[in-house]
């Protein structure tokens, strides 16, 4: 079939981009008697090929559609659509008159649903002691929460509280009562999922339930789970409970709060996150362990941390969110540069990486669960589920610190297993795709190689005559508040970055050729040079020098998704980075100030600088 023409494509998109927002969702109609099971499909299962149909496109350009396989995460919309039958769910602070959860004092008049004690057939139906988060049982430091025919029922957690009492029912919002599917629970917060997935959010301290999810400020419509995510997460870092957490060079450090949602794609290779203070769209992910290759089956989270299980049964966790990756400049300080004997030392970049943590001496499936502790993020229980040697069912437990081949030990339940047994019979592995580029840097022949949207770092190589210059180049996903396609396309992807001198070659830099002394001393003051980067398909810039590297792609499917909009968050985010970088470059220099982004400016108003390419 002949590929479409991108202008065909991309008008589609602009009748569509509605309907991928979620315009054409069906009012949610809450029941009593609903048991919350998905219906037989939702727009959330639907390619941009149905919402062609959907929308009267003709068989000739939907079957186009289908053909370079486009998907809504392409095309994710500008903002969401609320669900009208719904609308107290968005209004105002979207509260309950009390507090949702059971154990305050209930008044006759209020407009929740649900409330008092379950009924003892209910009660009888309900989970005695959860040992493990899953979709439908859940807890944090303090409440257990269980669903039950589309309910959610909660009670003290006895195993840290110390109070048994019995199971009460949570008040619901009229549109949520009768149809929650599934569930996540951490720190002060309480994520329900209904049967399209879409996703309300408790906040115990705020005493209510919400809709809304993304920017600007918490004030988008909502966000959906999307229909392949098999293991999702709610993950809370709050000052009620955490007082600080530790970055890669060991140093506490303080936080603002943060909440997360993790899921793990259908495919097993991806682990896409969402925020509420973030774009409700499909474009950031989490670097899978084993540098992008590990085969994913299981996934949980608490406290910014993810614990992951793999198909042979590897178990890793992870300590990371928005803020501790790096990208929220606004609120925090970072540096790449080494912050060793700096007395107000900043966030040491990057981020925690992945850690294996040693087999378990047993067999176990893919339900793992992890919880925090308090006071930092040094210490988290995990436990997976399995059997001990003489084939007892119950978990495997163990503090994320303890990493010697004693760590785990097995607590019994006698409860049967529910998850599968690992390792699976495979594939373990995925192909990661990586991108080269090439061009030229300071008059000599340069490339990236291996650079992933995703995973950092990847290596800069410059050719000095017979000599070559090895550079780290790291990178991470910077602040947006406009949607995007996730990936990379023909639309920049801005990250923030840094090149890095690896310290061997930094130690011997004298006795290297004086082209390498002289590149080394006219751009690196020390070992890191920081600055904004972006990628496309076809072109990286690095802004702050501005150097152009570029590759070939001719798959015209590739570069069909949705143009971005001019983004502010990439605006605010590199502002507090040029302040403490280069003040009074940029009050000297125009030509240097320009390379930065400003709101308005360069192509699409992202501020990518055209500036020279040259192929060696």
């Amino acid at each position: 079939m002949t590929t479409p023409s991108r202008a065909l494509l991309g008008a589609l998109c602009l009748c569509l981009l509605a309907a991928c927002s979620g315009a054409d969702r069906t009012p949610t109609q809450a029941s009593s008697t609903d048991t919350g099971s998905p219906p037989s499909s939702s727009p959330a299962d639907k390619t941009l090929a149905d919402l062609c149909i959907a929308v009267g496109g003709s068989a000739a350009l939907c079957d186009a559609l289908t053909a370079v396989g486009l998907s809504s995460a392409d095309f994710p919309g500008v903002r969401s659509v609320p669900d009208l039958a719904c609308a107290d769910d968005y209004l105002a602070t979207a509260r309950l008159p009390v507090n949702p959860l059971p154990f305050a004092i209930v008044p006759e008049d209020t407009t929740g649903q649900g409330g008092g004690p379950a009924e003892p057939e209910v009660a009888r139906a309900l989970p005695g002691l959860i040992h493990q988060r899953g979709p439908t049982a859940s807890f944090t430091h303090e409440f257990d929460f269980a669903v039950h025919e589309g309910r959610i029922y909660s009670r003290p957690r006895p195993q840290t509280t110390g109070v048994e009492e019995a199971w009460h029912e949570v008040l619901l919002p009229r549109c949520l009562h009768g149809q929650v599917s599934e569930i996540s629970a951490d720190g002060f917060v309480l994520l329900a999922a209904n049967a399209q997935r879409d996703i309300y959010t408790l906040d115990f301290g705020d005493s209510g339930w919400t809709r809304r999810w993304g920017p600007l400020f918490w004030l988008d419509m909502g966000v959906t789970i999307p229909p392949d995510v098999t293991h999702w997460a709610a993950s809370e870092l709050h000052s009620g409970f955490d007082d600080y957490f530790v970055d890669i060079a060991g140093r506490k450090n303080d936080f603002w709060g943060i909440l997360m949602l993790y899921m793990l794609r259908g495919d097993g290779q991806r682990i896409t996150h969402f925020d509420p203070w973030l774009p409700a769209d499909e474009s950031r992910e989490i670097c899978p362990p084993e540098e992008g290759a590990a085969m994913m089956e299981g996934l949980s989270a608490s406290g910014s941390t993810m614990m992951v299980v793999t198909s042979r049964g590897r178990i890793y966790t992870r300590l990371y969110d928005f803020d501790i990756s790096g990208a929220n400049t606004v609120l925090h300080d970072y540096s790449w540069f080494d912050q060793e004997g700096v007395e107000d030392y900043k966030i040491q970049l990057p981020a925690p990486d992945w850690i294996r943590h040693p087999d378990v001496p047993g067999s176990v499936t893919n339900r793992v669960s992890i919880r925090k502790i308090s006071p930092g993020t040094e210490h988290r229980i995990m436990r997976i589920e399995g059997t001990d040697a003489s084939g007892n069912s119950g978990f495997w437990e163990k503090d994320i610190s303890e990493l010697g081949d004693e760590a785990w030990h097995f607590v019994f339940t006698g409860q049967a297993l529910q998850g599968k047994a690992l390792p699976t019979q495979g594939p373990h592995e995925q192909e990661v795709e990586r991108f080269d580029y090439q061009g030229m840097i300071a008059g000599h022949p340069a490339r990236v190689k291996g650079f992933r949207p995703y995973c950092s770092p990847a290596t800069l190589e410059i050719d000095f005559g017979e000599e070559t210059l090895p550079l780290t180049l790291h990178s991470l996903d910077g602040m947006r508040q406009e949607r995007r396609a996730p990936g990379l396309d023909a639309f920049p992807h801005y990250y923030r970055s840094a090149l890095e001198v690896p310290q061997d070659i930094w130690d011997k830099r004298d006795s290297l050729s004086a082209d390498i002394q002289q590149f080394i001393g006219n751009h690196f003051n020390e070992r890191q040079l920081p600055g904004p980067m972006q990628a496309t398909l076809n072109l990286m810039q690095f802004q702050a020098p501005c150097w152009n590297l570029v590759r070939l792609h001719d798959n015209l499917g590739d570069y069909v998704t949705q143009p971005p909009l001019p983004d502010v968050g990439n605006v605010a985010a590199e502002s507090p980075l040029l302040s403490a970088l280069v003040p009074e470059l940029l009050s000297s220099d125009p030509d240097l100030a320009a390379v930065f982004p400003a709101l308005g400016e360069g192509v699409l108003g992202l501020g990518l600088r055209p500036c020279p390419v040259t192929l060696p």
